[in-house]
């Protein structure tokens, strides 16, 4: 997999997105990308330009005004529930 830069109003929320950001945690995600920058890319079908990984961010990325991010584009139609599985290993790290 390889990221590419993409135009943030190409890309759309995932309405099915399991988690939800409240305003402290949109605002924590802010102050991470105003400080360090994008350090993960989000992840995105490849199909559709949903957001399956990184709702959160992206969320933040808008209200400060960013136009672009670094995607990788996955085809989830090919591996249903991959992004499920990504977002439950990342609540279960320590």
């Amino acid at each position: 997999m390889q990221a590419v830069l993409r135009k943030l109003d190409s890309l759309s929320l995932d309405p099915a997105n399991i988690r939800r950001h409240g305003r402290e945690n949109i605002e924590l995600l802010k102050k991470s990308l105003a400080e360090y920058g994008q350090t993960r890319p989000l992840v995105v079908d490849s199909r559709t330009g949903v957001v399956k990984v990184g709702n959160g961010r992206l969320m933040a990325m808008r209200e400060l005004g960013w136009t672009e991010a670094w995607v990788v584009p996955y085809d989830f139609a090919a591996h249903p529930g991959a992004e499920v599985l990504d977002n439950r290993l990342n609540e279960l790290s320590a």
